[in-house]
């Protein structure tokens, strides 16, 4: 499992994903602000914090359907909420927003620190941008994960 996260363009990271993991013959299932979109079926109604057990039952749903892997967008709620484990993390950009779940900018890197620390598997992979100054600190974060 794969989760976006950042200010903007999540949805754009997300179904980007799936056409190029798709064209690589890879089957790719996404849940963005689109909806759910997997190798046999769109639907258009997103859950776009899934618990626990809504996570699970969708991944066991998309892998019914054939796909290989799942791409989400990872919002700040579902950052709160804590109910995934995933093999990639993508960051996208960092901007003041979301302070209806945070109350500044550092709650809001502090979520993001949080997917890289507790939700990232240990051999899992980050992609961050070196050229925005939060992405450097959540780089650093990741490298002292490394033992």
């Amino acid at each position: 499992m794969s989760a976006v996260t950042g200010t903007n363009s999540k949805t754009s990271v997300v179904t980007f994903s799936r056409q190029l993991l798709t064209a690589a013959g890879v089957p790719t299932a996404t849940l963005s602000s689109l909806g759910l979109t997997t190798p046999l079926r769109r639907e258009g109604h997103p859950v776009l914090a899934p618990g626990a057990a809504e996570l699970g039952e969708l991944a066991s749903d998309v892998q019914a359907d054939g796909a290989q892997v799942l791409v989400l967008e990872a919002h700040s709620r579902a950052l709160a909420r804590g109910a995934l484990e995933v093999d990639v993390a993508a960051c996208t950009n960092f901007s003041p927003d979301h302070f209806d779940v945070y109350r500044d900018m550092a709650g809001q890197e502090a979520a993001k620190r949080r997917l890289l620390t507790e939700l990232l598997r240990v051999d899992g992979t980050a992609v961050l941008d070196p050229g925005e100054p939060v992405g450097r600190r959540l780089i650093q974060v990741c490298r002292e994960r490394v033992v």
